[in-house]
């Protein structure tokens, strides 16, 4: 009797480590499981939330003797779907103060821009 009770003991004292060790590998499988699931399903696109509508840009104007313009000025933005001989994709007229050459605009607040016209 003494023999099986030491024997048993024996094993509870090695056995309780190995539960713990196999809980965290199954953890960890289940993680891993998880994540390459998310990693192979195809990516929707943004949705028209995500995407900010405006878009902040500035710049600096000067006249044609390189001084900086300073007053109002109606300036067109626009978009095309390449650099040279692109077609026309989107534009906004606005009316823009400038301080000494710099201004700022917010492209999208007057316009909304076609984000998924666009193809962005």
């Amino acid at each position: 009797m003494t023999n099986t009770l030491n024997l048993s003991r024996g094993i509870s004292r090695y056995l309780f480590p190995n539960i713990g060790t196999l809980v965290i590998m199954a953890l960890m499988l289940f993680a891993y499981d998880a994540w390459a699931a998310s990693a192979q399903e195809p990516q929707s696109p943004a949705s028209p939330d995500a995407v900010p509508g405006v878009i902040a840009y500035q710049g600096t104007l000067v006249d044609a003797t390189q001084q900086p313009v300073n007053g109002t000025v109606d300036i067109t933005f626009r978009f095309y779907d390449d650099a040279t001989d692109g077609n026309l994709l989107w534009e906004e007229p606005q009316t823009i103060p400038i301080s000494g050459g710099l201004f700022n605009a917010n492209l999208g607040s007057v316009v909304p821009i076609p984000y998924y016209s666009m193809g962005i």
